[in-house]
């Protein structure tokens, strides 16, 4: 059976297999795009190392695209972009809500 072409987990199941899959860091080194979403759910989930352990075993940031989305942009979230994405890659912000709009997740 050949490879997929699109990896959907969560980051715990991605260590997991990280630690106990032979051959799986091999095959998450040769990742184009990486995306995690709802960043902010999954540092609030205790998913920080987890995160950390993913990136690591990624090829460089210069190698890949990283795209990373939260609804919130907290201190911590700002440190895990800058380890996951290319340099001066953590500064383009965009806003998808604008100031003073209403919070549609309350």
């Amino acid at each position: 059976a050949g490879l997929g072409d699109v990896l959907v987990a969560t980051p715990g199941r991605i260590a997991d297999h990280l630690r106990t899959t032979p051959g799986f860091p091999a095959l998450l080194g040769s990742v184009h795009t990486f995306v995690l979403d709802e960043v902010d759910q999954l540092l609030d989930g205790g998913f920080r190392v987890a995160v950390s352990r993913i990136v690591s075993a990624l090829p460089a940031a210069t190698e890949r695209q990283t795209l990373l989305f939260s609804a919130t942009l907290s201190d911590e979230i700002r440190a895990v972009a800058r380890q996951a994405m290319r340099a001066g890659d953590a500064t383009r912000i965009v806003d998808c809500v604008g100031a003073g709009a209403q919070d549609a997740t309350a």
